[in-house]
């Protein structure tokens, strides 16, 4: 009989800017999604970083000590990571998707917060099922988001 490994994978999340270190609950909620964090305050460190390894999913301040966090979308578009950047509005923040699965998506639109979560929920929940065993993506639907890959599971427009 075969043994079946009913560990959780934890997925590889790399924060970049410095406010991330701050953020308790921002780490909390990617912990309990099964996410070990990692962080790199400038845009520098974080090259640094993801030449040490890959990663599942990027979530990037656009404004960095050391640039601008657009700057990663060239670098990671085509690997299989997902990237989101975030802009400061007022007193808060958009997310902007760059990268969902590998397939650049930036300038698709903006995401308000409920949206964001829903949207990092199911792109950790994908990169999860791809590691199980018989787990793959679904790249024959398109995301009219992101204009990238869509996934299996995913409802249309849910966003």
């Amino acid at each position: 009989m075969e043994r079946i490994d009913l560990e959780v994978q934890k997925q590889r999340a790399l924060l970049v800017g410095p406010q991330f270190q701050s953020a308790p609950s921002v780490i909390d909620w990617l912990r309990s999604r099964h996410c070990e964090c990692f962080f790199a305050p400038t845009l520098r460190e974080s090259y640094d970083l993801i030449r040490s390894g890959p990663f599942d999913l990027i979530l990037c301040s656009n404004h960095l000590p050391d640039g601008a966090g657009f700057s990663l979308i060239e670098l990671l578009t085509g690997l299989p990571v997902s990237l989101f950047i975030s802009h400061p509005v007022e007193d808060n923040c958009i997310w902007m998707p760059a990268i969902i699965h590998g397939v650049k998506c930036w300038g698709s639109g903006t995401l308000k917060p409920k949206a964001f979560i829903r949207l990092i929920d199911e792109v950790i929940a994908t990169n999860l099922e791809n590691t199980q065993p018989g787990g793959r993506l679904n790249g024959s639907a398109f995301c009219n988001l992101c204009g990238g890959i869509s996934w299996s599971k995913r409802k249309e427009h849910d966003i």
